[in-house]
């Protein structure tokens, strides 16, 4: 399997020394860049050029983004252990929605995040489909990206 980046090269991205799961973590970045380009990096030759650093700064900043957030992919965003939903001490007491917690830790390890994803699109290996019907402007800001016209448009797609 075609892994996009090393630990050297997260440890390089963010900055600090790599997580001891670093390893785990881009070998899932990997498959996940892998999944949302279209390749399969099971079969394919290694890639070179602006696309092998385009994918390895994708798969860096999704491992780093895991890593911050606690995430572990390779457990779907499943906590190990169950979140403390309330704590009290004396006569005050703090109660937390997990039910939200769960839904973020999971959408976290199954989805690209918004730096990685961004990398991609400018790269122009990651296509973001639009919807029929609406001017351009009003499609890119469906997707979050209003005043980002026209970058995130691989060249060789027309509108």
């Amino acid at each position: 399997m075609i892994v996009y980046a090393t630990s050297t090269e997260l440890a390089t991205w963010t900055g600090v020394s790599a997580p001891a799961n670093a390893t785990s973590l881009l070998r899932s970045a990997s498959l996940l860049v892998a999944a949302a380009t279209g390749r399969d990096p099971y079969t394919e030759e290694a890639p070179s050029g602006a696309t092998a650093e385009a994918l390895r700064d994708a798969t860096t900043a999704q491992a780093a983004a895991w890593s911050t957030a606690g995430v572990d992919p390779s457990t779907s965003g499943l906590l190990s252990v169950a979140p403390v939903k309330r704590s009290s001490i004396g006569t005050g007491t703090v109660e937390r929605d997990t039910a939200l917690l769960a839904e973020a830790m999971k959408a976290a390890a199954t989805e690209l995040s918004a730096e990685a994803r961004a990398i991609l699109i400018a790269a122009g290996l990651l296509l973001v489909p639009l919807p029929v019907g609406a001017s351009t402007a009003d499609r890119l800001l469906d997707y979050g990206l209003a005043g980002t016209w026209p970058h995130v448009v691989p060249r060789n797609l027309t509108l």
